[in-house]
């Protein structure tokens, strides 16, 4: 009996098993895609999953992740809203977004508009509708109701993205226009921007027609298996057209559009403002170097998942505190098109790389240098006239994809590993081989492994 005993105990610890704090939930069959809302404790999988060839619906099951049972399912029609928020599931019904419980898949409310975000902390829904989307509306997640309705500039096509949160109420977020709302009474304050180049054609004639999130971004939604079908996926060296905006320590924006670069208030009103070389209607990046602001204009556009060439890519350096133009460096006209692809892949977003010590630290840009990526998946360091100054290998870059507090999960793809590091840059996790995907909501780690998300509490 001893020996048996013995060898039952020596079979349990050879045998992998799953962490108490981790919940398995099984991922349905044909499903591409998933969404978590950020503390509820559910997850909706998204299944290509067709009763009958006449059948043209695709299906949203939900199931719980706190013991993994699959609870209910709805159908919805491909193209259009799928997204999630802590109350529950969203879905788009011809012209209007109604909302279904998560435990029970009830249907709580008819939004009677299109979801543009969510502030889960206050527990509010803002949304758009009209011609033009030119009614702001707020409800309360809480009571279902509405809170306040106002009026704000039409957007006709860029994405509706939310660039920061100065306090509690307050949103700014970028679209047609920078936009500024308190959350309190509704009340908006905007800057006008003129887009870069858009193809109203192409994009009508996409297969992301009625995609409600491609124009305004992802109100919950995560990108590669974490994400909606319908939330525009750019990769993980892309980005959307137009500028990101940059904000400094005082609160103050800096943003350029097909024209200008411009220096802003919290409250939007123009600080400074400096016309842009007439043709340079690319897509662009800001970063800030001291008292200098550097714009990355890259020269294309990103059009129905591909990138297009529009205009000669340029650095131009501008006085942070006047906004005078310092200096403008266009890239050389022609360049070696087998190295570095006919259109230029620049990277503007976040990576990070290991420093002289074992942290990781974010890729610093240089004032006057560009990277770009290259074929094998990393990147170079480049001057204007192409000149290669510098090489990292695909194993030396690495992608944030989610944060938990203070620390952020990364993907490294010249190794296909997923690492979790700390606000030091040390690195306090590395995920199995096995995983293909890593993502973070609130505090909890969703991963795929095995035709299974893996859901992990993280401890403060």
């Amino acid at each position: 009996m001893k020996k048996l005993i013995a060898a039952i105990i020596l079979l349990a610890i050879l045998l992998p098993a799953r962490a108490a704090s981790e919940v398995e939930v099984k991922i349905p069959e044909q499903s591409f895609g998933s969404l978590m809302p950020d503390t509820a404790s559910f997850i909706a999988f998204l299944v290509d999953k067709k009763t009958n060839s006449r059948d043209n619906k695709l299906r949203v099951k939900v199931a719980s992740t706190i013991n993994g049972q699959g609870l209910w399912s709805a159908p919805y029609y491909k193209g259009r809203l799928v997204d999630v928020c802590d109350r529950g599931v969203l879905i788009q019904d011809a012209f209007t977004v109604l909302l279904y419980d998560w435990a029970t898949g009830k249907e709580l409310m008819d939004l009677k508009c299109f979801p543009v975000f969510i502030d889960e902390v206050n527990g509010l829904l803002i949304g758009v509708s009209g011609s033009g989307n030119t009614r702001l509306k707020c409800y309360s997640l809480d009571t279902l109701k509405l809170l306040w309705e106002t009026k704000i500039p039409s957007n006709k096509g860029m994405r509706w993205e939310v660039i920061d949160r100065p306090d509690p109420n307050t949103v700014l977020f970028q679209s047609d226009y920078i936009g500024r709302i308190n959350l309190k009474d509704g009340s908006v304050a905007s800057y006008p921007i003129k887009q870069m180049r858009f193809d109203k054609k192409r994009f009508w004639l996409s297969n992301d027609i009625g995609s409600f999130a491609l124009l305004f971004g992802a109100v919950g939604g995560l990108i590669d298996y974490f994400n909606s079908a319908h939330n525009a996926s750019y990769g993980m060296w892309k980005e959307t057209d137009g500028s990101k905006v940059m904000s400094d320590s005082d609160g103050k924006l800096y943003v350029s559009d097909r024209d200008k670069i411009a220096c802003l208030t919290p409250e939007l009103d123009e600080v400074w403002m400096c016309p842009l070389p007439k043709g340079t209607s690319g897509s662009a990046r800001i970063w800030l170097h001291n008292d200098t602001v550097k714009l990355l204009n890259t020269g294309s556009v990103l059009e129905n998942n591909h990138l297009n060439k529009v205009a000669r890519p340029f650095i131009g350096k501008f006085d942070k505190n006047i906004g005078e133009c310092i200096q403008v460096d266009y890239f050389a006209e022609n360049w070696d098109e087998e190295k570095f692809g006919k259109v230029l892949d620049f990277i503007y977003d976040t990576v990070y790389v290991v420093n002289s010590g074992s942290s990781y630290v974010p890729l610093e840009v240089p004032l006057d240098k560009a990277y770009v990526r290259s074929k094998n998946g990393g990147a170079w360091l480049i001057d204007t006239d192409f000149n290669i100054l510098s090489e990292l290998l695909p194993q030396d870059v690495f992608i944030p994809v989610g944060e938990i507090g203070d620390s952020k999960i990364l993907y490294n793809g010249g190794d296909k590993c997923y690492i979790r590091i700390d606000a030091n840059g040390d690195c306090v996790e590395k995920y199995p081989a096995a995983t293909l995907d890593v993502k973070a909501k609130g505090k909890r780690v969703f991963r795929v492994e095995d035709g299974n998300v893996i859901v992990t509490q993280v401890a403060d």
